[in-house]
């Protein structure tokens, strides 16, 4: 059992950190907190994290095979960057309108998966989920006290690397909503989505240069 706790912590903790680098799911959970309410902004970090589970499941399960195939390094990050852009020119194009400080009612519209749903789909496109649990699970491998033998063990390294995104979203959710009114005292609704639309493009750069170094 304390094996078990660990592999779940350490997991958890480099989740958490590995996740505070800028990307598509922190971008949209900011989104979700300044513009529409909580529980939106819930529902994209939890559909965010989902993604977590595959990737890390697939690194317990596949090894080094998929991280080696050409469809994930090459291929996948292309339809990656794609996708950056189109969100980068998204939020560029996007309307302006108005905020009411305070507002976080959550319309009936609203309560379905579709959050959810553009959490998980902007997080299971991320590339590079895979080589990073990849060379995670490989460290723990190398360490006598965080080695990975039993299916036990392998469900602890999986939940911890889910939590600990959770977590990070969760932190960075609170955060905005904290300093939400003078977020948007300092800033009008059309710098915001043109500073988003900036950060897309930026991440899409990113894995260009990434992409030009791998090939």
């Amino acid at each position: 059992m304390f094996t078990l706790l660990i592999i779940f912590f350490a997991s958890s903790l480099i989740s958490f950190f590995g996740s505070l680098q800028l990307g598509p799911v922190n971008l949209f959970v900011i989104d979700a907190a300044l513009y529409k309410s909580k529980k939106a902004a819930l529902l994209v970090a939890f559909g965010g994290v989902l993604p977590e589970i595959v990737y890390c499941s697939l690194a317990v399960l596949s090894g080094n095979f998929i991280q080696e195939t050409i469809f994930f390094q090459v291929y996948f990050k292309i339809f990656f960057i794609l996708v950056l852009i189109v969100l980068g020119f998204y939020f560029m194009l996007k309307k302006s309108k108005q905020v009411v400080l305070g507002a976080h009612d959550f319309k009936k519209s609203e309560r379905n998966v579709h959050y959810t749903i553009k959490g998980f789909s902007l997080a299971i496109m991320n590339p590079q989920l895979l080589p990073f649990w990849v060379i995670v699970l490989g460290y723990f491998n190398t360490s006598e006290k965080l080695r990975i033998t039993n299916f036990y063990e392998k469900i602890s390294f999986i939940l911890g690397s889910a939590f600990g995104a959770f977590l990070m979203l969760i932190v960075l959710m609170q955060i905005v909503l904290k300093f939400k009114d003078q977020i948007l005292d300092k800033i009008n609704t059309r710098i915001f989505p043109l500073i988003l639309s900036f950060l897309f493009f930026a991440i899409a750069f990113q894995q260009i240069y990434s992409l030009a170094i791998l090939n």
